[in-house]
């Protein structure tokens, strides 16, 4: 398995992340989610049509036909997913990238793993007007969930999706979710997951406010956070150019995963000896 040749914090930010995948799924807040988790392979299809509340993560070489039953998993249900290959140190099967791009994935390019210590000594000095609020009840999840993914552009019917997706996880205190606001405006939000290692996800600002400060007092709550819950480290999943949102609480990149991004929709056909 290739786990056996990955430093120890890249297996930590690994576990992390499909920690955090798995609460969505095994919680099942929809009758078709599902959760397998295998030698080769962990599924985590939490039901809502978005790509990045489904995910397969490959711990080792599949081969075809087990490729195409995983894909097959998902285009069941006409649900969009992200399939996460091993951090880019790891060797990659050129066979299995392009089963993958014949059906129907498409590279999307490398996410970037860091972490960093959750005491921090720098402090936060935010404008009057700007205030970070807790979430604390389902209905200010509901509140979180309008704002924060409204500004990824999603419908309505897919906000309440992955509102119900994420009920179960608050509830179980395995996810603390805070926005900032501009007096009763909201203008940011961070979430801190709790399970084997803390993680920050659904961090955003509005553009209009990504020079007051607010990005990096979002970042050190949420550490603070973690930090009071335990934790001496946190993870984190950031694009390439999106360095400079890190810079202040002093992250230091781990490893990259190559993943690629499914729509959902049917794919190209699959040899009927190869389909289970």
């Amino acid at each position: 398995m290739y786990k056996e040749s990955l430093s120890a914090s890249t297996q930590d930010i690994v576990r992390g992340c499909q920690e955090f995948f798995a609460s969505k799924a095994k919680n099942k807040p929809f009758s078709h989610s599902y959760f397998q988790k295998k030698p080769e392979y962990t599924v985590c299809l939490s039901g809502a049509k978005v790509p990045f509340a489904n995910a397969v993560w490959r711990h080792q070489s599949l081969n075809e036909k087990e490729t195409h039953h995983v894909i097959d998993l998902f285009e069941k249900q006409e649900m969009p997913f992200l399939w996460w290959d091993p951090p880019a140190s790891a060797k990659q099967s050129h066979t299995l990238n392009s089963i993958l791009i014949q059906r129907g994935l498409q590279f999307s390019g490398y996410l970037k793993a860091a972490t960093t210590s959750t005491h921090q000594k720098l402090a936060s000095a935010l404008p009057d007007n700007l205030t970070i609020r807790k979430m604390e009840n389902t209905q200010d999840l509901k509140m979180f969930c309008q704002y924060i993914f409204s500004l990824y552009g999603l419908t309505a019917e897919l906000i309440d999706q992955l509102y119900h997706v994420m009920n179960q996880p608050l509830q179980d205190t395995q996810e603390i979710h805070y926005i900032a606001y501009d007096g009763q405006i909201p203008v940011g939000g961070i979430t801190v997951s709790m399970n084997q290692m803390a993680g920050i996800w659904n961090f955003i600002t509005h553009p209009n406010y990504q020079t007051q400060g607010l990005e990096t007092a979002l970042m050190l709550t949420a550490l603070a956070t973690a930090e009071q819950e335990g934790y001496a480290q946190a993870m984190a999943m950031f694009m390439p150019g999106e360095e400079v949102l890190w810079n202040a609480c002093s992250w230091q990149e781990i490893c990259q995963f190559p993943f690629y991004m499914h729509s959902g929709s049917i794919s190209a056909k699959v040899p009927n000896q190869l389909i289970l």
